[in-house]
């Protein structure tokens, strides 16, 4: 039996994607079931830009069906909750003239996440806090006591 996800049948739309390959620029058609991609121009090979393999983090047989597990960034896990996912990409945005001030937040985050999970503690509390602190609450355009109004960027996360 095939993966629903790699067999053809299931599948909707344009199962060809193509795409300019990354050294030389030379059009490279990927199927969407393909791993990677190989350019007849330079033989580079790179990973399929149109595949969705999100499958894989959950599959056991990821591995035997496309030949590795892509590693792919995760956002806030369900005991985080929505919040904090919802809050960077609000903070992405606010501070995308800002990526030191960003950073900074974001490797608090990270932080406080290893932290929560080693030493417990209730993440939907101590990972927005840090993230707000991280970014510099004041900073961005409101102080820490307004962040409970409307005025504040984030109010309406």
């Amino acid at each position: 039996m095939k993966c629903p996800g790699q067999d053809r049948g299931f599948w909707q739309g344009n199962p060809v994607v193509e795409v300019p390959c990354p050294v030389c620029g030379w059009s490279v058609e990927v199927f969407r079931d393909e791993a990677k991609g190989r350019c007849a121009h330079c033989g580079h090979r790179f990973p399929n830009p149109g595949g969705n393999f999100g499958c894989a983090q959950w599959c056991p047989m990821a591995r035997e069906c496309l030949g590795f597990v892509p590693e792919r960034p995760q956002p806030a896990s369900a005991s985080e909750g929505a919040v904090a996912a919802r809050l960077i990409t609000r903070l992405e945005a606010l501070l995308a003239a800002k990526p030191d001030q960003l950073g900074r937040a974001l490797r608090a985050f990270r932080h406080a996440r290893e932290m929560v999970a080693r030493t417990g503690g209730n993440p939907q509390v101590v990972l927005v806090a840090t993230l707000l602190s991280g970014a510099g609450a004041s900073q961005v355009g409101t102080t820490t006591a307004d962040c409970g109004t409307a005025a504040a960027p984030w109010a309406t996360l």
